[in-house]
């Protein structure tokens, strides 16, 4: 399984949360402390 989440301190919701046994892989737009933010390019 993997998730994904993108938003302002998204790190935060899995600090400490997920247990290593488990096979899913959590990957987010930033860590606990920083903003982040979307942005469309149009090509």
């Amino acid at each position: 399984m993997v998730i994904y989440i993108e938003a302002c301190e998204s790190g935060s919701m899995f600090e400490g949360v997920m247990p290593k046994d488990l096979d899913i892989y959590v990957t987010t737009a930033s860590n606990a402390q920083e903003s982040s933010w979307g942005t469309y390019c149009p090509g």
